[in-house]
């Protein structure tokens, strides 16, 4: 049985030898036979372009559905909106569109210039003056209590509980939902998870805990390091699930799935095209910053999806009863075809005035691409290019998805498209 798979770039064409297959104990759930997972990666304002792909590929796609839902960062965001709705995932996606469509900054954060001034006046003054311990200082760039406000109102949830998701699971509309966030204290990347059939597991940086998730758990799993403050969850603080997350498939392996349709918001550019920062001399505070969320956040999917290629590709040339326990699955993982970090830096006049004035203090006036801005930047006609961009892309990724998503197919079938 041989799984392979494309990391497509529409217009660009699949990667040779892109394949993939998440090595899976005899511990992890085998009963559901044709159990198809999304995954939705971070990348905070990017995260609007997975609700375009997956718009897109709804339009084409009959019944488009996932039973297996998972996010980290802003992609936690998306995957519990449409894992707390009770209507079909094509109707979820229409209002999901319709909040994104919609999303300015002060849903995000607090951009008052008093807001965010006061807060970066602290947390200088704490590089510099010892503070007594009991004094309450901000430990972030800005507020995202607008966000919480956010969210409650868009998941129609007052005490912040999302009991949908456990009814959605419990009737068997889903199989699971699962977000991951960061332990700062442990280090360790906690995936919590709903489902009806599937254990705990534990692996070295990496645990989960079955739970019925709150808003609490959204806000953690994408709290920025840094930009957003630290989010309390039953005692412990928690960040932005990205941090450390050294397996981003793991979640959907561990939960049954036999095929994965992962949408990232990460740029890979064709191998002949080098991309290239404008600005001369060393490398600005926000050309820094950004890289490193780049790195931290989105390329660890990369090694991932190459290693569990390798892995299936090696349990495709084993028969069955010597994989001890282990089985191939089939990856299908779609990506911008645009660099919308370049395309953010159209949009960076558009920042409300205090935060372009410290957005242009670290350095991202002049630059080709702005990775750092295009993580922040919530304004609605960045999102709508988003949206835009991403209807594209997975209108043109249907088939390969449809092929994938095909319970009919044998797991072993190729997704990508001929070359």
């Amino acid at each position: 049985m041989n799984t392979s798979s494309a990391e497509v770039r529409p217009g660009v064409g699949p990667e040779a030898g892109t394949q993939a297959g998440p090595l899976v104990d005899a511990q992890a759930t085998q009963s559901c036979s044709a159990c198809a997972a999304l995954v939705l990666a971070g990348g905070g304002a990017r995260a609007g372009y997975q609700v375009g792909v997956l718009a897109g590929l709804a339009e084409r796609i009959p019944g488009f559905h996932t039973p297996i839902l998972t996010g980290v960062s802003a992609g936690a965001i998306n995957s519990t909106f449409l894992a707390n709705s009770r209507k079909p995932m094509v109707q979820a996606l229409q209002d999901l569109e319709q909040c994104w469509a919609s999303l300015t900054f002060e849903e995000v954060f607090d951009v008052g210039g008093l807001s965010l001034g006061w807060r970066a006046a602290w947390n200088l003054t704490r590089l510099v003056v010892p503070l007594p311990r009991r004094l309450v200082v901000p430990s972030s760039m800005v507020d995202s209590s607008p966000l919480r406000r956010f969210l409650h109102r868009a998941y129609q949830s007052p005490s912040g509980h999302l009991p949908n998701i456990t009814e959605n699971v419990r009737e068997g509309r889903l199989r699971a939902v699962a977000l991951t966030a960061a332990h700062y204290a442990s280090g360790r990347g906690v995936t919590f998870f709903t489902s009806r059939d599937v254990e705990p597991w534990s692996r070295p940086l990496r645990t989960s805990i079955q739970t019925d998730l709150r808003i609490d758990h959204v806000m953690a799993s994408s709290a920025l390091p840094m930009f957003f403050p630290a989010v309390p969850v039953d005692g412990k603080w928690y960040g932005d699930g990205g941090v450390g997350l050294v397996a981003p498939l793991s979640p959907a392996v561990h939960l049954g799935a036999d095929r994965i349709l992962v949408v990232s918001t990460r740029y890979r550019p064709p191998s002949d095209q080098q991309r290239s920062d404008l600005a001369e001399g060393p490398p600005s505070v926000a050309v820094i910053a950004g890289g490193l969320y780049n790195t931290l956040f989105l390329d660890q999917l990369d090694f991932d999806a190459t290693q569990l290629g390798r892995i299936s590709k090696f349990l495709g040339r084993l028969p069955p009863e010597e994989r001890s326990g282990l089985r191939p699955i089939a990856l299908h993982v779609i990506r911008p075809s645009e660099d919308m970090a370049t395309a953010a830096g159209r949009y960076e006049d558009k920042l409300p005035p205090v935060l372009r004035h410290l957005a242009r203090r670290l350095g991202t006036s002049h630059l080709g691409r702005q990775d750092l801005l295009s993580t922040v930047l919530f304004q609605q006609d960045y999102v709508r290019y988003l949206l835009e961009l991403g209807r594209l892309d997975g209108s043109r990724n249907a088939e390969a998805v449809e092929r994938l998503l095909n319970v009919a197919a044998p797991i072993g079938s190729d997704t990508s498209p001929s070359r």
